[in-house]
This record gives C-alpha cells, structure tokens and sequence, in this order.
C-alpha cells in the first residue's frame, strides 16, 4: 500500500530514476542507486503486467520511451560488461548491480513493456554471451557470476531470437566458443550453469536447424548434454 501511495505522486518516476537517465560517471555510487533503480522497474513492469493493467503511469511510460530512444541502455550494458572483465574479484556493488540487470532484462524480455528496438536487443545480447565467455576462460570459475550470465542469455535468446541475431555466422561463432570453453571448466561448474547452457543449446539448435550441419557442434552438444543429465 506504501508504494501504491508513492506512486501518486506527482513525478515520482522521475525522482526514483533520474540517477540512471542523468548520471555522467558511471561510479560506484551509480551502481548502487542502479541496483534499486533496476529492481524497482523490473518489479513495477512485472507488477503491471501479470495484473493485466491497460498501461503503466504516463511518468514512467515516458522514462521507458527515453530508454528506448536513446543509448543509454547501449551505454549501461557496457558498463556492465567493462565491470566484470577488468578485474578477477568482483566486489559484492558489482554482484548485486548484475542481479538487479538481470531482474530488469528478463522483466523487459518477457513482458516488452517498451518495444525496444532491434538494435539494443543486438547489442545487449552480444554483451552478454562475449561477458559470459569472458567469464568461462578467467582462471578461477565464478559459478555464482557464471549462472546468473547464463540465464540472462537464455531468456534474452528465448524473446529475442527472431530479432536478436542480426549475422548468424558470428553468432554460431560465439556458442561455438562458448561450448569449447564449458567443455575445457565442465568439471568445475555446477548443475544449474550446465542446465542453462544445455537448455540455450537445444533451442538454439532448434532454431537454427537448416544452418547447422558441423560434427563438431554435435559433439559439444551431446558432451554438454551428458555432463548435465
């Protein structure tokens, strides 16, 4: 009832955002006030949607076409990105920061409460499959970073597939690699990554079934697959 009442405020999306629209230094602080940004629209839309509103308040309606229109989530899934391959121990900002991006990109994934163009769905769904190859390949295996990159892409694939892959050959380059590098870690991951990625792999299969002929990706695929069962 707290935030129903808040909600009727005058602006209040624009109070409660303005540091993700507005900011010039992505610094630590950003982080921290992104992470409740995130989830608080990442709940909002979940919220609106599952509850079959007709439309979401005309402040925040504004604020999602901004991000639509602009490169700010371009920039901001960058940022992520930079955050988690310059350093091998990611401090806990960073963690919860990637959390609160999943929240908001598979509230935003499921439920397009904005229409977000082709070219931010490109551009986000590469950062995250190059971030989590990132991953795979750094010396100590994060499971708990790993599985949260790998369900990001799941979902994100799952929507977006039909708009996503703008060169299907870089994108059977990417899981080509990404398979090789689960292959060469597959010991040190837990079930829920080799889940997600098993899972990412037989719909990616499926959906690219007339373009797949390579031995080599059914033998990653079956390794993968008998690693998880």
């Amino acid at each position: 009832m707290a935030i129903d009442s808040l909600k009727k405020t005058s602006n209040v999306w624009s109070l409660i955002t303005f540091p993700l629209f507005e900011a010039s230094d992505f610094d630590s602080d950003f982080d921290i006030l992104c992470v409740y940004i995130l989830r608080i629209l990442a709940r909002e839309v979940f919220y609106v949607k599952t509850l079959e509103r007709d439309k979401f308040d005309c402040d925040l309606e504004t604020k999602f076409k901004t991000l639509r229109d602009t490169n700010r989530l371009k920039q901001f899934s960058a940022h992520i990105q930079h955050l988690f391959e310059s350093v091998d121990l990611i401090p806990e900002n960073s963690r919860l920061l990637l959390n609160a991006w999943k929240d908001f990109l598979i509230s935003i994934a499921k439920f397009d409460p904005f229409g977000l163009t082709k070219e931010l769905k490109m551009n986000i769904s590469e950062d995250i499959i190059d971030s989590l190859l990132v991953q795979l390949r750094k010396p100590h295996v994060d499971n708990n970073i790993i599985a949260i990159f790998a369900d990001i892409l799941l979902t994100i694939f799952d929507k977006w597939k039909e708009t996503c892959i703008e060169s299907p050959n870089e994108w059977h380059s990417r899981v080509e690699q990404l398979l090789k590098c689960i292959e060469e870690v597959k010991d040190s991951l837990s079930f829920n990554v080799l889940n997600s990625i098993e899972t990412l792999v037989i719909k990616y299969l499926q959906f690219f079934t007339n373009d797949l002929n390579s031995s080599e990706w059914i033998v990653y695929s079956a390794k993968l697959l008998n690693q998880s069962l």
